[in-house]
């Protein structure tokens, strides 16, 4: 297992995410544990609701990079 700090949590977790994620509350003895695959759909649909957010804010030349 890998551990990432944070700055108010501890996260241990396989290297592929694949798995359970355990993540500790550094203020307490308290845990929570969650499937990888639910971390990373959330981190994707955050990503995918930036890009779609920026894609609407752009010019067509920027799109079609014509300028």
């Amino acid at each position: 297992m890998h551990t990432f700090e944070g700055k108010s949590c501890r996260i241990h977790h396989n290297s592929d995410m694949s798995g359970e994620i355990h993540i500790c509350d550094k203020n307490s003895d308290k845990e929570l544990v969650v499937e990888g695959q639910d971390i990373l759909d959330f981190a994707a649909d955050y990503i995918k609701t930036e890009r779609i957010g920026m894609l609407e804010q752009m010019s067509s030349d920027s799109i079609l990079h014509l300028k």
